[in-house]
């Protein structure tokens, strides 16, 4: 609805300029805000203090690594305007790699916030007129088509991904208290018993 409207006003205010194209750059910018943004505020939102009170030195400086690394890598990919000198950097997919370390070693949030700095150096790349998805030849709308279409993939998969492993955390995390109560109670119960066995013992041989 966003869309539909939005490129109504622009058709009206430039007549020269085309409906459908301009939906389908409106639409995706939109989903893309919701694959991106949303995620980064909601967890963030949701993120409790005693979470990253547990981290050590050692998960902070892990942290500042990925995101150095995977900027620098990204700023190599997608900032060059000719094919790197790496030919391993010319796919441009080789940054999801640091997407996938994050889900796999920290917490929603993180994975979040890479995604959304991600996502705003390839757009500021993108607006450069650098990166392998602006092709000669290829309309503007196009070339937005392309770089949303792999945003929407990257982040959007890294985000299932570190939602999976968190909840299989938890699961985890769940399943050791449960053990862990249970393992109390039949100490409690042990315990009761024995001192059943005693006063009945005490009982019989009065």
């Amino acid at each position: 609805l966003g869309a539909a409207v939005g490129a109504a006003a622009v058709v009206t205010v430039f007549p020269k300029a085309s409906y459908w194209p301009v939906w389908q750059v409106w639409w995706f910018a939109d989903a893309l805000g919701v694959l991106v943004v949303a995620p980064a505020i909601l967890t963030w939102a949701g993120a409790t203090r005693r979470s990253f009170q547990a981290w050590g030195a050692r998960q902070m400086v892990e942290v500042c690594v990925l995101f150095v690394a995977m900027l620098v890598v990204a700023q190599l990919v997608f900032g060059a305007t000719s094919i790197p000198v790496w030919s391993v950097f010319d796919f441009p997919y080789f940054v999801f790699l640091f997407l996938l370390w994050a889900a796999l070693r920290f917490d929603p949030p993180i994975v979040a916030t890479a995604s959304l700095a991600l996502t705003v150096l390839l757009i500021w790349n993108a607006d450069q007129g650098r990166g392998p998805f602006i092709v000669p030849g290829r309309s503007v709308h196009e070339h937005v088509l392309a770089l949303q279409a792999f945003l929407a993939v990257t982040p959007l998969s890294a985000l299932i991904l570190s939602a999976v492993v968190t909840a299989r955390r938890r699961a985890e995390q769940l399943l050791a208290e449960y053990n862990q109560r249970l393992e109390q109670q039949v100490a409690e119960r042990t315990q009761e018993l024995s001192q059943t066995l005693d006063h009945l013992a005490l009982a019989t041989s009065e």
